[in-house]
């Protein structure tokens, strides 16, 4: 879990404006918008994929 946090804490050094960002941005926030857009696209991918392939749902 502490490699989470230093992920958005500890910024590649040569990406000056990012640093502002998450300086501004709380992490919680930032992560909770993450996953909200990750969370997002896999719904539109799995919807897709149900459109176009039956198998899918004997996989699972």
């Amino acid at each position: 879990m502490p490699q989470q946090l230093n992920v958005g804490t500890d910024p590649p050094r040569k990406d000056g404006p990012m640093t502002t960002i998450v300086e501004e941005t709380s992490p919680d926030a930032t992560v909770k918008q993450v996953v909200k857009e990750l969370n997002q696209q896999l719904l539109n991918q799995e919807q897709e994929t149900d459109q176009t392939s039956p198998e899918k749902e004997t996989q699972e």
